[in-house]
């Protein structure tokens, strides 16, 4: 049930996301000469909208769009599945569960670690016990940093490249 949840919450920011940067899209192109040349030349609107505006010259700009949706997607999943796991920890038992990295983190184990990792800010000299007593908690939490921080690079290159 909590995964049902999650997926129509998270359809629901997905979708408000990209219905907004096709209504942009649109709204731009309507107010330049281009739509009304088209229109005017004997272009059904569904044809001006779907081919020549979202297709031919839109393309990159959703492909970007989905690339940060997706990333803010994964974010979302991890945060509501964390906090779906600690919460039922009680409830529910955490075994029951799929395996997930919100999961993972939810376990008593990498909460430690995840302390851990706080108290060697303040103390560097604990440094060294973090990859050896540490490391299910430090592993699962650089994984999630380290997947969205490419998906920011990726996005941001895909821009530059594109000169969006």
């Amino acid at each position: 049930m909590a995964f049902v949840i999650m997926a129509c919450s998270l359809s629901l920011f997905i979708f408000l996301e990209v219905t907004d940067l096709l209504l942009d899209r649109i709204a731009h192109f309507r107010k330049s000469d281009f739509y009304n040349a088209l229109r005017v030349c004997g272009l059904s609107e569904s044809r001006v909208v779907g081919f020549n505006i979202l297709w031919n010259n839109s393309r990159i700009h959703i492909l970007n769009k989905l690339l940060s949706v997706f990333g803010m997607a994964l974010f979302l999943q991890c945060s509501t599945d964390f906090i779906l796991s600690v919460g039922l920890s009680r409830d529910a038992e955490v075994t029951s569960l799929p395996l997930s990295l919100g999961g993972l983190l939810a376990h008593i184990d990498s909460k430690q670690d995840i302390l851990a990792m706080g108290y060697t800010l303040t103390h560097p000299l604990y440094l060294p016990h973090l990859f050896l007593q540490h490391l299910q908690g430090l592993s699962a939490a650089f994984l999630i940093v380290f997947t969205l921080y490419s998906l920011y690079k990726i996005g941001n290159g895909f821009s530059e490249r594109h000169r969006l």
